[in-house]
């Protein structure tokens, strides 16, 4: 009996371990399936937050399509055209600018691969100080990206008139005038 009684421990002990053994892989089989699960909406949140972005960067384009092409439009000035309108911008002021030089300064490319270039016009100007002060606000508002670099203003250095007067209070200025456009310079 003593020997029956140890055998139904013994199979006891085997069936628990077993019923344990069992509960064991089913927690691990409910833990893996959890982990799957979560990585699953965590790759769906991630698929929707992608779409989401994708399709606000998409109406953004659309909204901004005709800014954009203003923009472009805006800064497609070549050199001789700006030239021409710093001179008319003196001319309008009474006074005639004289263009030292435009050179190319600094370039830049945008991820898109769009490059854009500043190129600096040295201007000179001679007249009265509220001529040039005209001048240097036209210059200043000009209709295309631009600003102003520097700006030098002297008394001319000029002789006496003839009846050894003073001269009538004429000025010099110097102004350095950077211009934004799209791409290498065109002459």
């Amino acid at each position: 009996m003593q020997h029956a009684s140890r055998i139904r421990a013994w199979g006891a002990l085997v069936i628990a371990l077993a019923l344990w053994a069992m509960v064991a892989l089913f927690a691990t089989w409910i833990s893996n399936d959890e982990n799957m699960l979560v990585t699953q909406l965590q790759a769906a949140q991630r698929a929707a937050i992608l779409q989401s972005s994708s399709e606000q960067t998409h109406a953004v384009l659309l909204a901004t399509e005709n800014d954009r092409a203003s923009l472009d439009q805006l800064i497609s000035v070549d050199v001789v055209s700006v030239a021409t309108l710093l001179q008319k911008a003196g001319t309008a002021s009474g006074v005639a600018v004289k263009i030292d030089s435009a050179t190319p300064s600094m370039s830049a490319e945008t991820p898109s691969g769009a490059t854009f270039q500043t190129i600096d016009f040295a201007l000179e100007a001679d007249g009265s100080f509220a001529s040039l002060m005209h001048a240097l606000q036209l210059f200043a508002t000009l209709p295309i990206p631009s600003s102003i670099g520097q700006v030098d203003l002297q008394v001319a250095n000029v002789l006496p008139t003839a009846s050894g007067a003073p001269h009538n209070g004429s000025w010099h200025m110097t102004v350095l005038v950077h211009v934004i456009t799209n791409g290498a310079p065109s002459s």
